[in-house]
């Protein structure tokens, strides 16, 4: 059997939210293979805090900070990768022949002021477009090749294809694609700029993700994508007005003998009381003076506070 020949499909969560193998760092081909399952299979915006990013088909914007945390590699590693793949090579090899070094280039790396867009070269390789039916000649003869195309199509393995071709889940497989949230789960860069604009500091993040967490461990909730998920919480902190919290509110201060003398002295001759209420509090004939006994008694004032 000729096994470098075909195709699979291989779900995106295996290669991020899986829970049945070790959590260990990615080889080489299992982080090119993300970017691949990163990459936009249609043209789309990515709004970022800084703004909008636009996206053609096979690209994805990463940062190598970010690529660094989801492969467990050291950050330098993530960077001289992405240029061997984009055929950047630091050698006497690339002087001699740039051209070949090129020519072995998997993707093309610009780094931008919002991140790095990766695009991935040859993307129809991986993520074939819906292409027309062929003709009943082409379908014979693409039987002598392979067995399984001599199977009637049915609604099920159409809905398959197209889910496949363009990476919209099925209904009926959602739940089996959903996973529990990851031990090491963390916000992306896109969701943690959305995330600290909308609630103001990192530490109201911080405080937002622990809670997030805590509350679907303890119910045990699967979901397909889990950044999602974490958008829709923070929105709802928003919303309920857990942002970041003001400047704290400074002590009241009692104030001395000295001060309270020179307030008394005045109400005693004037009959008026002093204007600053919310440090002396009412006059001596409110229940909720503050006037210290000793100074009432002083000014001959208990009775009247009494």
């Amino acid at each position: 059997m000729d096994t470098s020949r075909g195709y699979i499909a291989v779900p995106r969560a295996l290669l991020s939210d899986d829970r049945t193998f070790a959590n260990e760092p990615y080889t080489e081909r299992e982080a090119f293979l993300s970017l691949v399952a990163d990459a936009a299979w249609k043209p789309r915006k990515l709004r970022l805090r800084r703004g909008v990013v636009d996206l053609d088909r096979g690209q994805t914007l990463a940062s190598s900070r970010y690529l660094a945390e989801r492969w467990q590699w050291p950050e330098p590693r993530v960077r001289r990768f992405l240029d061997r793949l984009s055929g950047r090579r630091a050698n006497d090899a690339q002087n001699d022949a740039p051209n070949d070094a090129q020519s072995d280039a998997l993707i093309d790396a610009h780094p931008t002021p919002n991140g790095t867009i990766i695009t991935i070269r040859n993307y129809d390789t991986f993520q074939k477009e819906a292409k027309p039916e062929k003709p009943p000649s082409d379908a014979h003869s693409d039987a002598q090749h392979d067995a399984l195309n001599d199977a009637p199509p049915d609604s099920k393995s159409t809905q398959r294809e197209e889910e496949i071709n363009n990476n919209t889940p099925l209904k009926g497989s959602e739940r089996a694609r959903a996973t529990a949230l990851p031990d090491d789960f963390s916000l992306d860069d896109q969701t943690y700029n959305r995330a600290l604009e909308q609630l103001g500091s990192a530490d109201a993040v911080t405080r937002s993700l622990s809670r997030f967490r805590d509350h679907h461990r303890s119910k045990g909730t699967f979901r397909c994508d889990w950044q999602a998920a974490a958008r829709l919480w923070i929105d709802d902190d928003m919303r309920g007005g857990r942002r970041a919290p003001g400047p704290a509110a400074k002590p009241r201060k009692s104030p001395d003998d000295h001060a309270w003398d020179q307030v008394l002295t005045s109400f005693k001759s004037t009959g008026n009381w002093t204007k600053y209420v919310d440090e002396f509090g009412p006059d001596p004939s409110s229940p909720a003076c503050r006037v210290p006994e000793h100074m009432l008694l002083k000014y001959g004032l208990a009775k009247a506070a009494a």
